[in-house]
This record gives C-alpha cells, sequence and structure tokens, in this order.
C-alpha cells in the first residue's frame, strides 16, 4: 500500500482536510484554528531542523494534523452565520427594509425564486451594514420575470428560517439551503421591492449569464417542439424549467438523466473533443505543450462560461483543468492524483461542496471509469469495429455504475437496470447534440439559413433519441424501485468496494477475503432490518397542513386523513418513511371508530372541529389524545372528560391556540408534543 500512495501524496492531504470538514459541519469545536497556528509553527520548526529518519513520522502526523484543523477552520468559517453584521444579529420580528444583489439566475416556478445577498437593512433610523444570504420569492409579473443576475435592489420583507425537515425520511429543505449557505427565506410582493441599479455584479458572470440567455431565447426560437426544445436546452446550456414530467420521468427511469445537466459528462466531451484536436501532433516541446494548455484551458473555460457558469461546470472545469495541465507537463503523470489535487483546492474554496451529490458522484464516477474501465473493456474480446465501439461504451456505463451504485441507491432509492442500454444511445449522442448547438450559436452572428438547418437536424436527432428512450423506459423491470439502506450499510459498501480494488491492485487475497466478510455483514444488516419490519408497530402522526396519522403493523399502512389533504402533501410528508420501512399495503380510515383508535396498548383519542358534538363520554383513561383542525378547547372541561396523559397537535392548529394549550398542558402536568416545533410524532 505504501508503494500505491507514494505517487498520488495529495490522497493522503485531502483525507485529512475531509475528516476536518465533517467534524466542522457536525461537532464544530470553538477556536480550534489556534491549535493550527501552533502546528503550523511546529511544522516550520521541524522543517528547519535535521530529523532522523526513523523520526520523520513524527513531520507527517503534525502535517496530517494542521490540515484536519485546517478542514475544521474552513467549514466554521465558510458558514454565514459566523460572519461579522450577520442577519441574525438584528431584530426580525417585523418588516424591514434591505438592500441586495441578486446571485443568481432568478428561476420561474411557483414564483420567480432568486438568492440574494444583502448589503444593508434599515434598523433603528439608519442603513447598516449586513450579510448574509436569502431566498427570495417574488410573486410574479413583468418586473420579476425581467430580474436578473446583478440587479441591485430594495425591498421590504419579514425574513423566515427555511422550514426544517419535520416528517421522518422526508426531504431536509433547511439542510440544502444550509449548504448554499442560505439560512433565510422572504416573500415579495409586487409592491415590496424595486431594482435601485443593474449589472453590479461581477462582469464575467454577468457576461456569461447573458450569454445563457441569448442561447436560450436562439433555441427556443429555432425548435418550435417542447419536448426537443426541453432537452437540447438542458444538455447545451443546463436550462431545465421547461423539461415536462414524461420527459423527465423517462430519462430518471433509464438511467440517462445525467445528460440533461450540464456537468462533468459535457465538460468531459469537450475535454475529449479537444484531445482530438490535438491527437496527431505527438511534439513535447516545451513551446507546443504551453500552446496545447492555454487552447485547452481557454475552451474549457469558455464553454463553462457559455453554458452560464452553472456550480456543476465550474466544478467539473476545474477538476479538467487540473487533468489537462497534468497531461501536459507530469512525466509520471497519475490521474488519480490530479483528482485530488482538484477536490483539494474546491473545498479549500467551498466545504460545503464536500456534501453536494454532484461533486460526490462526479469524483466517483470518474475514478470508477479510471480504474475498472480498462479492466471490463479486456475482459471481453470484440473482433468486429461496431462491436468494439458498442463494448467501450458499456463498459464505461459499468465502470462508473459500480462505484456509484451504493451512493445512488442511499440517495434516490432505485437502480435503472437499463442504464446501460440508454448509454449506449445518449453518450454517443451527448456530443453531437453539444457540437450541433454550438454551432448553431456560432452561425447565428452569420447566417439564419445555415442556422436553420443545423437546427432542423438538431431538432430531428433529438426526436430519435428521445424516442429511444421513451421505448426504452418501457420495457420490463426497467427500474428497481424502494431500495432503502442506512448510512452504515452505505459505508459498509464502500469498504467493500475499496477492498476489492486494493486486492485487483496488490493482487493480495486477504482483501478480497475483507470484501467478501464486510459484504456478509452488509447482507446480514440489510436482511436483520427487512425482517424486521415484519413485525414492526408503528404509530405516527406527521407535520402536514391538514391531518395524517398512520399505523404501520408489518408491510400494511392504516392511515386517517382529512379530505382536504391532497395526494402530493401526502405523498410529501409520508411516502418515504413509509417506503423505508416496507410498508405498502395502504388501507384508509379503517381502524378509527368515532374518532377511537385503539393500537399497540394504547388508547388514542382524535379531537377535531367536531369535539363538542361527542361530549356524552365522561372520565375515560386515554394515552393519547391528537388535537388537530384548530379546535375551541376549554381545557377544565377536557381534563374532566379524560384522563390524558400525553397531547399532541398537528399542523392543522394555529400557532396562538398551540401556544395557549401547551401552557395549560404544563399546568396539569400534561405531556405536550407540537409537530410544528418537535416534528412527526413517532410511537
Amino acid at each position: 500500500m505504501g508503494n500505491f500512495f507514494r505517487p498520488v501524496p495529495f490522497i493522503r492531504f485531502i483525507i485529512p482536510l475531509i475528516l476536518g470538514i465533517i467534524l466542522g459541519e457536525f461537532y464544530p469545536i470553538p477556536k480550534l484554528y489556534y491549535t493550527g497556528i501552533v502546528l503550523i509553527l511546529l511544522l516550520i520548526f521541524l522543517a528547519f531542523k535535521s530529523i532522523p529518519n526513523h523520526r520523520k513520522w513524527i513531520f507527517g502526523i503534525i502535517t496530517y494534523l494542521f490540515l484536519f484543523v485546517v478542514g475544521h477552520t474552513l467549514v466554521v468559517q465558510h458558514d454565514e452565520r459566523n460572519h461579522q453584521n450577520y442577519l441574525s444579529t438584528f431584530k426580525l420580528q417585523q418588516k424591514v427594509q434591505c438592500i441586495g444583489i441578486v446571485q443568481d439566475l432568478p428561476v420561474a416556478k411557483n414564483k420567480i425564486e432568486a438568492q440574494i445577498q444583502l448589503e444593508s437593512i434599515f434598523i433603528d433610523n439608519s442603513w447598516k451594514k449586513v450579510s448574509g444570504n436569502v431566498k427570495a420569492y417574488f410573486a410574479k409579473d413583468t418586473s420579476s420575470y425581467q430580474l436578473f443576475y446583478g440587479d441591485k435592489i430594495i425591498f421590504s420583507a419579514r425574513f423566515f428560517p427555511p422550514q426544517k425537515n419535520l416528517n421522518p425520511k422526508s426531504f431536509d429543505f433547511a439542510q440544502f439551503l444550509h449548504f448554499q449557505n442560505i439560512h433565510y427565506t422572504a416573500h415579495l410582493k409586487s409592491e415590496d421591492w424595486n431594482i435601485l441599479e443593474n449589472h453590479q455584479g461581477n462582469s464575467i458572470l454577468s457576461w456569461s449569464f447573458s450569454l445563457r440567455k441569448r442561447a436560450i431565447e436562439i433555441l427556443k426560437k429555432e425548435i418550435p417542439s417542447v419536448n426537443e426544445f426541453a432537452v437540447a436546452s438542458a444538455l447545451i446550456v443546463g436550462y431545465k424549467d421547461e423539461i415536462t414530467e414524461d420527459v423527465s420521468l423517462a430519462y430518471r427511469h433509464t438511467g440517462a438523466m445525467h445528460v440533461l445537466a450540464v456537468s462533468g459528462l459535457h465538460v468531459g466531451i469537450v475535454y475529449w473533443l479537444i484531445s482530438l484536436l490535438f491527437k496527431f501532433i505527438k511534439s513535447r516541446r516545451r513551446s507546443f505543450l504551453i500552446f496545447k494548455l492555454f487552447i485547452s484551458l481557454v475552451l474549457i473555460w469558455a464553454f463553462a462560461l457559455v453554458t452560464g457558469a452553472s456550480p456543476s461546470v465550474l466544478r467539473a472545469s476545474v477538476m479538467f483543468s487540473f487533468v489537462i495541465i497534468g497531461d501536459s507537463f507530469s512525466q509520471e503523470k497519475n490521474i488519480y492524483n490530479t483528482l485530488a489535487v482538484s477536490a483539494f483546492f474546491l473545498l479549500l474554496f467551498n466545504p460545503y461542496l464536500l456534501f453536494n451529490i454532484g461533486f460526490q458522484l462526479s469524483y466517483l464516477a470518474v475514478i470508477g471509469i479510471v480504474f475498472f474501465q480498462n479492466l471490463i473493456y479486456k475482459s471481453w474480446y470484440v473482433k468486429n469495429r461496431v462491436g468494439k465501439f458498442i463494448w467501450k461504451l458499456t463498459s464505461v456505463s459499468l465502470a462508473a455504475q459500480i462505484i456509484t451504485l451504493p451512493i445512488s441507491i442511499f440517495y434516490f432509492h432505485q437502480i435503472p437496470t437499463y442504464f446501460w442500454l440508454s448509454g449506449l444511445i445518449v453518450v454517443p449522442a451527448a456530443p453531437i447534440i453539444l457540437v450541433l448547438g454550438l454551432l448553431i450559436f456560432f452561425f447565428s452572428l452569420f447566417s439564419s439559413t445555415i442556422v436553420s438547418a443545423l437546427a432542423f437536424v438538431l431538432m430531428k436527432f433529438l426526436w430519435v433519441v428521445n424516442a429511444v428512450i421513451f421505448m426504452i423506459q418501457k420495457l420490463p423491470i426497467h427500474i428497481i424501485s424502494d431500495i432503502h439502506i442506512t448510512f452504515y450499510e452505505l459505508v459498509l459498501l464502500y469498504i467493500v468496494v475499496a477492498m476489492i480494488m486494493i486486492w485487483i491492485y496488490s493482487a493480495n487475497k486477504k482483501y478480497l477475503w475483507t470484501a467478501l466478510l464486510f459484504l456478509c455483514i452488509t447482507c446480514i444488516s440489510f436482511s436483520a432490518r427487512k425482517i424486521s419490519y415484519l413485525y414492526q408497530k408503528k404509530l405516527i402522526v406527521y407535520h402536514t397542513q391538514g391531518n395524517l396519522i398512520d399505523y404501520i403493523e408489518g408491510k400494511e399502512v392504516y392511515t386517517f386523513k382529512n379530505e382536504e389533504l391532497s395526494e402530493k402533501n401526502e405523498d410529501f410528508a409520508a411516502s418515504m418513511y413509509r417506503a423505508f420501512y416496507g410498508a405498502k399495503k395502504i388501507k384508509e380510515n379503517i381502524l378509527f371508530k368515532n374518532n377511537f383508535i385503539t393500537i399497540k396498548g394504547l388508547k388514542i383519542y382524535v379531537l377535531n372541529e367536531n369535539y363538542y358534538q361527542r361530549r356524552s363520554i365522561k372520565n375515560i383513561d386515554i394515552d393519547i389524545i391528537i388535537i388537530q383542525n384548530n379546535p375551541f378547547i376549554n381545557f377544565k372541561n377536557l381534563v374532566k372528560e379524560f384522563n390524558c396523559k400525553k397531547i399532541i397537535v398537528d399542523g392543522s392548529n394555529s400557532y396562538g391556540k398551540i401556544k395557549f394549550w401547551k401552557k395549560a398542558a404544563k399546568e396539569y402536568n400534561i405531556e405536550f408534543h407540537n409537530t410544528k416545533e418537535h416534528g412527526a410524532f413517532i410511537y
């Protein structure tokens, strides 16, 4: 193993940096950076002091500790909540007036969404400096549709922290925004804001976004077909706002969704096209290498700017820039070290990238392709050229899938079984679509006739690609869904993958046996969970705007909900939790008689707006009362009618009444659970 790490020193450096970032995010230690100062002083001292060979491990340990502290300090300092004059240091109980700059391209959904970087806040009759980012939701009107990156606006708003994850296993929007360094939201009506100035952002980014906007307009004009325009704009410039649900579902279920987001694949295609340009020139003269490096970097970053400089493209451009630099000047090239260098500097710039799914998948996919693709390709000899081409593409898909499969299951809970087949279509199609799109943009400066001809070819080509993707989606067992693994099982699976890679590299069978051992442990853990779910009994009161209660027994779900709760809101609140615990057979409203439930030895009463029509029952022992739909309650009468141990209030109740009930429950020594505060109740 020592021989492996010798040519890849940055792998050794990035591991303590990553561990420091993880600790700093989840278990921050106050003022740990002082330790870093001490360690760097020690490093300087040891660098100038002669150290015997048998003591040089001390220098290594101090270096790793220093990088660990650097990672911890970076993530703590990157968090905007630790910055001077942060928004939360001011009183935000009511509307305040602020000035800020739009930091991204506004997105049109139910409202116009944009990130605003705050500059000033009007408070205590004066303007004061303020820092922080806000996710703003603008009412749709002619003005909000004109919003653009770099616009400086003045607005009045109340700021609210984003909604935390209050239902188990559901999407955590607050955490999603946190890793974008956003911790407040604001809703703005048309009369709440005005533009003060334009073009106040970064001039390069502003130019990039303008190019992207112009490119979208050209594609929309030249490709009238809805689905073909949606795929073209997504693949070429990363504009996904007009992808229909049918197209999105088809690409997701066939494992081709990655082509609809301008990312590492697209930058990789540009890198491949650049390589083709210089393929036949074998010169190693320094002047030629510098010229090749310059042209390659210019083209990579020009593509990034033309496509709108999205975070995924910028990450991929940095990664491939390091690959190009390493390829140009390193005599002993090691792609793993180059990848580690690029990841190291990206994390120094933004430590939150470590928690970004795209960042994780990009690096894992490249590592998988570099390590496994050649091994897979050589395992089967194909004679004819077409067969070789198909097998090479398949081997790339398989190599990437081997190492990304565990984390894909962890995040997305499904396996598209025909990913290899869709890969045979979209991977060779992507560079054709990309080149045709770039040619359309180029010739739009000179000839509308050529543009129309190219756009016609592109539209028909996209129609064929979409048709094939829809055909693949209709194949039997096109997707294996509802696969859920825990974080610990994810770690175990990556230990298995790592051991297999080490075994292949070292040819030492002990690593193979270790991989098999951890695979067995993973299977036992997964199977034990599945078996335990057959005997489970759970009561869940979800946090929703309506009413939703589940009783899970084995694989069956007995659910109580009101008619006002939409299917979409029910799925958002409960579907992931039900799927994780294998509960699929749903039976509605059959366990509830006169608002009474008896399950798991618990006596439960659902108290809603019809409560006073049911007051004939007196002095009944109840374990739990669930309050719904904001009823009027005389608490004194309630405790006379029910001997209650615990009260649960769901999201259908008002804050004012919840506050009153909580105070009354405390007086009568009754446990109180508010789903708006504590999240879903699980028993």
